[in-house]
């Protein structure tokens, strides 16, 4: 966890001290990624946004992954999000949401453990093409405790309407690298850098 906190202090002020407005950031997308817990085995996510007013977004997630070869867990999340502008490169988003998380592990029945999830997220533009990302979360969707959840991530912006990148999100119990590709679609879409 400490990692991810040297990177967060690292990286982000790169789009911070940005003085560009590089125009408003994007809620409205879908998205596939790989994912790939520990570095051992890989998953898939599917997931997307969407800006339903300036100030509100509504998104969801499902997830299927074998983290270890240990157990195999879906998960679906479905959230809402407040979005506060605090600078013309840079939003912060307050998020709540709903998780399902159906967790099987060998040899024995199926568990489904369900909660809620509080995220802060800070979002921000590098460049005129480079987005990077990072979150806290505390999350009660799976076993009896709360985990602390942190992320960082990036996106490059190949045109008006599609971005590759990733993120790296670490929790109690270990550390997953997401790989992917969004597309974007709606009032959100500007034109390409």
């Amino acid at each position: 966890m400490k990692q991810c906190l040297v990177l967060l202090v690292a990286i982000f002020p790169t789009a911070a001290l940005s003085q560009n407005n590089f125009g408003p950031l994007r809620y409205d997308y879908v998205s596939a990624s790989l994912v790939v817990p520990e570095l051992d085995e890989l998953g898939i996510e599917i997931g997307g946004s969407t800006a339903v007013t300036e100030e509100f977004i509504v998104f969801g997630r499902y997830r299927d992954f074998e983290p270890g070869n240990r157990v195999e867990i879906e998960s679906l999340q479905i959230g809402v999000g407040h979005i506060w502008n605090i600078r013309p490169s840079i939003d912060f988003v307050a998020t709540l949401s709903y998780a399902d998380n159906e967790i099987d592990p060998p040899g024995l029945s199926s568990i489904d453990e369900e909660g809620l999830i509080v995220g802060a997220h800070v979002l921000g533009w590098a460049t005129g093409k480079i987005e990077l990302g990072a979150s806290v979360m505390l999350d009660n969707s799976t076993g009896s405790s709360t985990d602390t959840v942190l992320e960082l991530g990036a996106q490059y912006f190949q045109g008006a309407n599609w971005s590759y990148g990733g993120r790296v999100r670490n929790d109690d119990d270990d550390t997953t690298l997401f790989l992917g590709v969004r597309l974007y679609f709606g009032a959100s879409r500007r034109p390409a850098r």
